[in-house]
């Protein structure tokens, strides 16, 4: 998309492990293939950098969500597909995201159960949970809310990466092309 048209926000959200960072950056690949270069804001990266002053308890997360929604917003009007791959695990948080960015939003829910995320467990973070080692963890001790408005749901416990990554692929095509005409 040039300059001068509105982008759009892809917002995967799930449990930890679920695969919205993997799915992410395997549609961003495709992407790139077709001549197209998203901006992906991976939750774990803004934690490290942008974020890293803030907390796992709810208000800590909800402030998170509003930075990368507010960064996302600002990508989007400069014309920019952005991927975000962050849990989001509240209501709340969901309609903050929602407020920020409008019609730009598309929720793209990675279902995936807490059992599967666990068996999965990349960051180690379920084994610190079982062991009360960390608290507010979504899924566990902490409520994780299913937006009624998704405008897609993958299920990885049930597609592969590459199933997966196709669906994402053709939604995000699919939608910036839409969007781009509406434009025009």
């Amino acid at each position: 998309m040039s300059d001068h048209h509105q982008g759009i926000v892809f917002w995967l959200y799930g449990l930890s492990g679920a695969g919205k960072t993997t799915l992410a950056l395997q549609a961003a690949a495709r992407l790139k293939k077709i001549g197209i270069t998203p901006l992906i804001l991976d939750g774990d990266e803004f934690r490290k950098g942008v974020c890293n002053d803030l907390g796992y308890n709810e208000q800590s997360r909800l402030e998170n969500v509003r930075r990368v929604a507010e960064f996302s917003a600002l990508a989007a009007r400069q014309g920019h597909i952005v991927i975000t791959a962050l849990m989001t695990p509240t209501a709340e948080m969901q309609l903050l995201a929602k407020s920020i960015l409008g019609k730009t939003l598309h929720f793209i829910l990675i279902e995936c159960d807490y059992q599967t995320c666990s068996s999965r467990d990349p960051k180690g973070l379920y084994n610190k949970a079982a062991q009360q080692l960390i608290s507010n963890f979504p899924g566990k001790d902490m409520r994780f809310d299913i937006n009624t408005a998704n405008d897609l749901i993958i299920d990885t416990r049930t597609h592969n990466h590459e199933q997966a990554a196709s669906s994402l692929f053709e939604y995000i095509t699919r939608a910036s092309q839409k969007t781009a005409k509406s434009l025009s």
